[in-house]
């Protein structure tokens, strides 16, 4: 299954581009450099480090269930939750 898109309007599309060059056999082509997009922030003294945890699992949705029957969403809500203190 190609889940990548494939229309006329793709070929623009540098990755498309590439993908196709290697399924021939020319690996030799240049792709195009990325645009420049936003610059990264600098954190300093004066700027808090904030580390984000999701537990992510919920509802009908437990994730992996290990040989015990552990539940990955019990696991990992447990690690956010003592990592919080």
């Amino acid at each position: 299954m190609d889940l990548y898109p494939a229309n006329a309007q793709d070929m623009q599309d540098p990755l498309l581009a590439l993908l196709e060059d290697y399924n021939k056999g020319d690996l030799e082509k240049q792709v195009p450099p990325a645009q420049s997009g936003p610059q990264p922030g600098k954190a300093g003294r004066d700027r808090p480090i904030v580390i984000m945890l999701d537990p992510g699992h919920g509802g009908e949705d437990s994730g992996a269930v290990g040989k015990y029957k552990t539940r990955e969403k019990d696991v990992v809500l447990q690690i956010a939750r003592r990592c919080a203190l």
